[in-house]
C-alpha cells in the first residue's frame, strides 16, 4: 500500500510543476480521485488545491530522491511481508492445536446435528449434504496435515 502512495506522489510530482493554474481535487462516480485545471461536472464536490510549488532546481535529483523512497518503501513491504521463522517448540505447540481443532471438527461434521457455518461478514450458513461432505474431505486433509506426519 505504501509502494502506491509513493508512487502517487513520484507521478504528482512530476505533473504538477508542469500546470500553472488552480487545481481540482474530486471523486467520479467509480470512487476515483481525479485533479483536474477544470472544475468537475456540476454538483460533484470539490476542493481547490492551490498553485503547484515552484518546480525544484535539478528536478532530475528530485526524481531520484522520490525513486529512491519507492525502492526503500518496497524493500520494507517485502520484508514484512515474510513471516518470521517460528521457533520449532511453537510450530509443534500450533501442530498440536490445529491437530486438536481439526479432530473436533470432524466429529462435529460426522456428527447428526446441523452444522452452522460462519462466513465473511459473519452471515451464518446451515451446511447442506454436499457441503458438508466437502468439508469432511478438507477436515480429512487437515487431519493428515498436522495429526499424522512427524511435526517438525
Amino acid at each position: 500500500m505504501r509502494k502506491i502512495r509513493l508512487l502517487g506522489l513520484v507521478l504528482v510530482a512530476g505533473i504538477v510543476p508542469a500546470m500553472a493554474g488552480t487545481l481540482y481535487k474530486w471523486t467520479d462516480p467509480n470512487g476515483v480521485v481525479q485533479y483536474t485545471e477544470t472544475p468537475p461536472p456540476g454538483g460533484t464536490p470539490y476542493s481547490t488545491v492551490g498553485k503547484p510549488p515552484k518546480p525544484a532546481e535539478d528536478p532530475a535529483r528530485t526524481m531520484q530522491q522520490l525513486r529512491d523512497k519507492v525502492e526503500q518503501a518496497t524493500q520494507q513491504d517485502q520484508a514484512a511481508e515474510q513471516p518470521a521463522e517460528q521457533p520449532p517448540q511453537d510450530r509443534k505447540e500450533l501442530y498440536a492445536r490445529n491437530c486438536e481443532l481439526a479432530r473436533k471438527n470432524l466429529q462435529v461434521l460426522e456428527g447428526d446435528s446441523d452444522v452452522v457455518v460462519t462466513g465473511k461478514g459473519g452471515n451464518k450458513t446451515v451446511l447442506d449434504a454436499a457441503q458438508r461432505k466437502a468439508h469432511i474431505a478438507q477436515t480429512q486433509k487437515e487431519i493428515q496435515f498436522y495429526c499424522d506426519q512427524p511435526q517438525p
